[in-house]
């Protein structure tokens, strides 16, 4: 019977703190496709030269 009662009593978010999480989990993205992006750039960059090179031939 308590934890339904602590359940029950749980205060929802304001639009202020939904938004808040939004830009948060935004921002959150953002970051992980920069990092991934500056990680994995090189990488493709060569790739994309050796698929030239081979095409060429």
């Amino acid at each position: 019977m308590e934890f339904y009662y602590y359940c029950t009593d749980v205060k929802m978010m304001s639009k202020k703190q939904w938004l808040l999480v939004l830009c948060l989990f935004v921002i959150y993205l953002l970051l992980g496709a920069a990092i991934f992006l500056l990680i994995e750039q090189e990488e493709e960059l060569k790739r994309h030269k050796e698929d030239k090179l081979k095409r060429q031939k």
